[in-house]
């Protein structure tokens, strides 16, 4: 077997410890705290998701009530303009203060028009909603707000035949003076020479000319008022008020998958932001990095849960145990020791199992107090919980007053870590294979 045939690339870079990942090369980092903290973004999504179908229960939606108009137009108007009218009539500030009246109410117009939908479904056809807290008002303010916006419709209708009918008239008046002094000049006319009575006829003539106008200008003004009062009554209600059906099954579903979202959404960006600020250190390789040392056990947990983890515990408590008693065959004096009170919990626990002393690392103090009872230690370290540079300063100072680090244990990993706990790898691959 040939060195060529093992030949191991040596990686072009090296991570330091405890220094999150860039945001190009943080993939693989971010999944793994997404995974490791799946606890965190599920329970806000579900919170989100009981808070949104809570509110959709407790909270009732407002009733929508909706009728549909029939709105005739005077002959000869654009239809598409007509009802574009008739929609800014029924918005105008007249209707809403009318309609509130007549509801009995004291609120704004701006409220009943912020409720109040207006479509126009064709050129002829428009349909109303009427949105309200309870039933019975909703249908009463949709009815009193078609009643309303009819009735005020046909007056404005009525006010431009009016005034139409008003000009028409002025022009018969002024035509029929005209008349009778054409009449009284005739008169004159008819009984004087020859000359005049030529002339009396041009004045016939022009008095017939003005009474067909008359008689014109009459037809008009009666045309006018029977349009009017035509389209009036043409316009009327086609389907009368009803309550437009909600489920409340399928309100509290949505809002439930709206609250669900956000709290995914807050829960991921929680995780990701604590992934990618943190200096706490979580791997094996990173923990051996920092210390300069063997991470030669971990375990996910040593203590049960409150609802779950007693098989987990039972493992990792076995693993360690055996670890421990297996360095501690030796004679000389063995202690437990942890970076700062960062893991002093979790080897408080420990050290309960197997037996040992346990020694945190004052980092003000140094660890010459340890030197007079140890010079052998095992390092606790508890994931997330310490930074490099806490875990290298309780390292170093053990290694100032002569006490030997033997390795370390890691408690509160989790299956994302897959990195091997020794520290200087690429030295020893290179020993390997000089060997080799």
């Amino acid at each position: 077997m040939t060195a060529e045939r093992w030949r191991i690339s040596e990686p072009q870079t090296e991570e330091v410890a405890g220094v999150p990942p860039t945001m190009v090369a943080s993939i693989s980092y971010l999944w793994a705290a997404m995974r490791r903290r799946w606890k965190t973004w599920v329970t806000l999504g579900v919170v989100g998701f009981v808070l949104g179908a809570g509110h959709a229960i407790a909270v009732p939606p407002e009733v929508t009530a909706t009728t549909t108009l029939y709105l005739s137009h005077p002959a000869g108007t654009d239809p598409a303009s007509a009802m574009q009218t008739d929609l800014s009539i029924l918005r105008t500030r007249t209707v809403a203060e009318r309609t509130i009246k007549a509801l009995g109410l004291h609120s704004a117009p701006s409220v009943l028009q912020d409720r109040t939908t207006a479509t126009a479904t064709t050129s002829t056809v428009m349909t109303l909603a009427v949105s309200a807290g309870t039933n019975e008002l909703a249908l009463r303010g949709v009815r009193d707000l078609a009643s309303t916006y009819l009735t005020y419709r046909a007056a404005q209708l009525n006010a431009q035949a009016d005034a139409q009918v008003s000009g028409y008239k002025d022009q018969i008046a002024a035509a029929e003076q005209q008349i009778t002094e054409l009449t009284t000049q005739y008169d004159a006319l008819s009984n004087g020479n020859a000359n005049q009575q030529s002339e009396a006829g041009d004045v016939l003539s022009r008095r017939s000319q003005l009474s067909a106008q008359v008689i014109s200008l009459q037809q008009q003004v009666d045309s006018t008022a029977l349009a009017a009062d035509s389209v009036t009554k043409a316009s009327h209600v086609l389907d009368p008020a009803a309550l437009v059906g909600s489920s409340t099954i399928r309100r509290a579903i949505l809002l439930g998958l709206t609250g669900l979202i956000g709290g995914l959404g807050i829960g991921t960006a929680i995780v990701l932001f604590g992934a990618l600020t943190s200096n706490r250190l979580r791997r094996r390789e990173e923990v051996a990095l920092a210390i300069g040392a063997p991470v030669r056990y971990a375990a996910s947990r040593i203590r049960p849960g409150l609802l779950h983890g007693a098989t987990a515990a039972a493992q990792g408590q076995e693993v360690l145990i055996r670890g421990i008693e297996a360095a501690d065959t030796e004679r000389r004096p063995l202690v437990l020791v942890t970076a700062g009170r960062a893991g002093l919990r979790e080897a408080t626990a420990l050290a309960d199992l197997v037996g040992l002393d346990v020694h945190p690392i004052d980092f003000d103090a140094g660890a010459e107090e340890l030197a007079e009872r140890a010079d052998r230690v095992v390092m606790v370290v508890a994931a997330g919980r310490s930074s490099a540079e806490q875990l290298r300063t309780a390292a170093d100072l053990l290694r100032s007053a002569g006490i030997e680090l033997v390795f370390a244990v890691l408690i509160g990993t989790d299956r994302t870590d897959e990195s091997f706990g020794r520290p200087h790898i690429s030295t020893s691959l290179q020993a390997w294979r000089a060997g080799a």
